[in-house]
């Protein structure tokens, strides 16, 4: 019987382990597809309109170039853009402000390929008091150039996320935001080098590079642009480059933490989980699996074990028993997703995993039951396509030996 699970490299090949790989990437594609766009005044005030109008105008001309229709309503949107007044005097306009919001998902769409619960992340907080011919310029490449970003057209965005950069007035957080998604767009089409310039200028441009001191260092936050740039790094075999943007990172909690007498663990364990994909790239699955240990020991023996919320620890048991896999250790492999299923009942992806380990140990009765709950708790979830192939072979296996 050709099961989907009789080339066992569903489970032991990195790229599905950890979801890696151009299928994940923002990749161009020849045919245009709608943008769907919030785009509203703040306050609700009456005298911003026709500001807002003659903001709108060019942005719908760059995508009428592009054949791209704009739909604008309250639902989920691939962008929003909300404008504030900020101050009004002498029917002039001093100061406003726009702020661009983009689905939390797009930090790393790499190496983030889950959507976050929350439904949208970092704002670009753009504050204009100059020329506002040069502000509707700006922001119609910003907003088209993200706009397109949102719909994997990266070969079009860069153009207009290039623009951005080469405004005078542009200040830099802006540009370090820029930065990061021409990064990700190199990244995607597998122009690593090009990939990693863009980030290190994002790094450069960022707040606690800038401002840090090594007697108070400021904590990086947003570790996106670091984890990118390792994957980058990663991808043209550079090892030791690799490390050292993963070494920077794990540096400045230490560094923040003494200066703060704070505990960064959760941080530390999300710089881990990465850490870990990386050294599996490499197939370095021990070292992965001990760094990935410890992580969950290092929740386990503070007070963050009955803070730190169980699924995120099950997530975590999840990670090291796919790397257990790696290594060929079925029954460990097993041991560590019972104790997942243990902690977080509902976590959907426990059970995927030690479905496919009981396939692997031909409990294909038990495979099957773990499949059907992955299927009952995620049935959209990432792995509902193998797990219903999965379950519909299993059930031809069994009736072929039952008779």
């Amino acid at each position: 019987m050709n099961s989907p699970f009789s080339k066992i490299i569903i489970a032991l090949t990195v790229l599905c382990i950890f979801g890696f790989g151009n299928s994940n990437a923002q990749e161009a594609t020849a045919e245009a597809q709608p943008i769907k766009l919030h785009l509203a005044t703040g306050h609700g005030a009456p005298e911003l309109e026709t500001l807002y109008q003659s903001y709108m105008l060019p942005i719908e001309e760059n995508f009428a170039r592009y054949n791209i229709e704009i739909f604008q309503d309250n639902t989920p949107a691939d962008l929003i853009a909300l404008f504030m007044l900020k101050d009004v005097t002498a029917n002039r306009f001093r100061n406003f402000s726009i702020s661009v919001l983009a689905p939390q998902y797009w930090l790393s769409p790499i190496l983030y390929p889950h959507y976050s619960e929350a439904p949208y992340g970092a704002a670009l907080i753009f504050t204009m008091d100059t020329n506002p011919s040069d502000s509707r310029a700006i922001m119609a490449d910003l907003i088209t150039g993200l706009g397109l970003y949102a719909i994997n057209q990266c070969d079009l965005a860069t153009t207009h996320l290039q623009n951005v950069t080469e405004y005078a007035v542009v200040p830099d957080f802006l540009i370090e935001t820029v930065s990061f998604y021409l990064g990700n767009c190199a990244l995607a089409i597998g122009e690593y080098e090009s990939a990693i310039q863009y980030f290190e200028q994002a790094i450069a441009l960022s707040y606690p590079v800038r401002h840090s001191t090594a007697q108070a260092p400021y904590l990086i936050h947003n570790i996106s642009p670091y984890i990118n740039m390792a994957w980058a790094y990663a991808q043209l075999g550079q090892r030791e480059q690799m490390n050292r943007i993963i070494d920077s990172l794990y540096t400045n909690i230490i560094e923040v933490e003494k200066a703060q007498n704070t505990n960064l663990t959760p941080l530390r364990i999300s710089i881990t989980i990465k850490h870990a994909q990386f050294l599996a790239l490499f197939f370095d699955y021990e070292i992965a699996g001990a760094i990935l240990a410890e992580a969950i020991a290092s929740v386990v023996r503070t007070d963050l074990v009955n803070t730190y919320p169980p699924q995120k620890l099950a997530e975590l048991y999840v990670i090291l028993g796919e790397t257990i896999l790696l290594r060929y250790e079925w029954d460990s492999a097993l041991d560590t997703f019972n104790t997942a299923i243990e902690l977080a009942p509902e976590y959907a992806d426990a059970y995927f995993f030690r479905g496919l380990t009981h396939y692997t140990l031909v409990n294909r009765e038990a495979a099957l039951i773990d499949f059907e709950r992955y299927l009952e708790l995620a049935p959209e979830g990432i792995h509902a396509a193998e797990a219903q192939q999965s379950v519909e072979s299993i059930r031809i296996e069994l009736q072929a030996l039952n008779g």
